[in-house]
């Protein structure tokens, strides 16, 4: 009995390496990783994605599968590093592997790029004889020793976008290792092959209006020697939140997905295939559960450079109150000293008294303004304390609100205009008295015309709208290169606005 279930053992190894050797994942439209190695790194953060799937729950010793990636970009915005681990298990069969990718995309034109990756790694393939039913449960041998190897795997894939079209070819297995079991106490053998497995996709995201979007994929699978497959699948995302996605699968059945963003970095997803044809209709439904998280987060700085701005301006404009204010009692001395001399010439000399009447009506007019002026800077000085008080109370306000509400421009392509209206900004403030103060010091030093918008509760100054990015990194240009630092810090930012239905 021994020897007849071991020989079936590797019978069953050998019929294994024609059909079916990877799983057929339902969430290939959602992480592209799982079959297109040039498919990492499109998050600005550090995405991480595990995966779960039982393949025909109704019947003991079905495929099962686990899958966990990570990717990210580079420092050098082109260079992209990801890492793919799997487990999967087949009634006694099992494979586990790991694999190391690295790609580079190039910009082709407006919009369009091209990314190659490649994957290097190994996967271990085994025999599980702990698995095996026997009718003698004495055969503690058969039941105990197992047979496993390990040989070296790889991948490749390429991938090009224009705006929301994709189109990608990718390949696995390109080594097509093969690796000899031997049963230990028997001493019997057979020969695992990997085989290559090809694959054609491409998809298009259709923005309906601003709240759905639509994305058809297809995807063609060929296995070496094997029949091709294609997939179709359609998924709709409402608001960026939730999605909800319906597919088919040729000689297979329908796939459902359903899932959503639990928080800004972290995603839940289900799947569910329904088979209709084959064993697929005794065997019961197939599970598919994923978790996506993203990691390493930087807050921008921007924010608290502006406050800190801000209160500098603040600071400078008091100092030069403060300079004017000795100006206008310096000139009080003079007026001192005119009025002695006034004095001193009317009683020296009585034929320049027209002169003298002349200079006492300058004299009248010159301290009616200092007066005037002395007031105003009063009003000014208090003013600005005000400001400045404020400003240290809503600095952490100001900090969230540039946080939230400024374009990374390193990390888009191009404008959604049909959506949003695109401003590059001088200063974000709470009171609006300073923010009009702001305007008119950009007029008298620089001659820059600026524009007052209000956002809940911040006013907003800008200089243009802007509808391409190039035009807004020419305006940050010029601006940062015109205003002097202490008005405008760290420099110009873009501020995006959702536009009216």
């Amino acid at each position: 009995m021994k020897k007849l279930i071991i020989l079936y053992t590797f019978l069953a190894i050998g019929f294994f390496t024609k059909a079916q050797q990877d799983p057929l994942y339902s969430h290939y439209a959602i992480q592209t990783y799982l079959i297109n190695p040039a498919y990492i790194g499109d998050d600005s953060l550090i995405s991480v994605f595990t995966l779960y799937r039982n393949q025909w729950s109704g019947i003991p010793g079905t495929p099962n599968s686990q899958v966990l990636t990570i990717d990210g970009k580079l420092n050098n915005k082109r260079g992209y590093l990801g890492g793919y681990a799997w487990n999967d298990q087949s009634n006694i069969i099992k494979k586990t592997g790991g694999m190391i990718t690295y790609a580079y995309q190039v910009e082709l034109g407006s919009n369009q790029f091209i990314k190659a990756g490649i994957s290097v790694g190994a996967m271990q393939v085994g025999i599980n004889f702990d698995k095996v039913i026997a009718e003698d449960k004495t055969e503690a041998t058969l039941l105990q020793n197992g047979a496993s190897k390990t040989s070296p795997d790889a991948a490749f894939g390429l991938r090009y976008t224009n705006k929301a079209f994709e189109f990608g070819l990718s390949s696995n297995h390109l080594l097509n290792s093969r690796v000899t079991l031997t049963e230990e106490t028997n001493f019997k053998a057979a020969s695992y092959q990997s085989i290559k497995n090809f694959f054609i996709h491409a998809s298009y995201k259709w923005e309906a209006n601003q709240d759905f979007d639509v994305k058809p994929t297809i995807l063609m699978r060929s296995n070496q020697g094997l029949p091709s497959q294609f997939d179709l699948q359609v998924n709709t995302t409402w608001k960026n939140l939730v999605w909800l996605g319906v597919g088919y699968r040729q000689n297979y059945g329908v796939t459902t997905n359903v899932g959503g963003n639990l928080t800004e970095n972290i995603a839940l997803g289900y799947g569910y295939d329904i088979a209709t044809t084959g064993i697929g209709k005794q065997a019961g439904g197939t599970h598919e559960f994923f978790l996506r998280f993203r990691l390493g987060g930087k807050r921008d700085k921007s924010a608290q450079v502006l406050a800190d701005s801000a209160l500098h301006e603040v600071e400078v404009d008091h100092e030069r109150i403060t300079t004017i204010e000795d100006r206008i009692n310096g000139m009080d001395g003079a007026v001192n000293q005119l009025e002695r001399r006034l004095d001193s010439l009317k009683k020296e000399v009585a034929i320049h008294e027209v002169e003298i009447d002349s200079l006492k009506l300058k004299k009248d007019d010159l301290q009616s303004q200092i007066t005037d002026n002395k007031d105003l800077m009063n009003e000014k000085l208090i003013e600005l304390r005000k400001i400045k008080d404020q400003l240290n109370k809503d600095r952490s306000k100001i900090h969230d609100f540039v946080d939230l509400e400024h374009v990374e421009l390193a990390e888009v392509d191009t404008f959604d205009t049909k959506r949003w209206h695109y401003y590059v900004v001088l200063g974000t403030y709470t009171d609006i008295n300073y923010a009009k103060f702001l305007q008119r010091v950009l007029v008298r030093d620089y001659g820059i015309q600026t524009t007052l918008e209000s956002s809940n509760d911040y006013m907003i100054v800008y200089s243009k709208e802007v509808f391409k990015k190039e035009e807004a990194i020419e305006e940050i240009k010029r601006l940062n290169t015109t205003v002097n630092k202490e008005y405008l810090a760290d420099g110009a930012w873009v501020y995006h606005k959702r536009k009216s239905q």
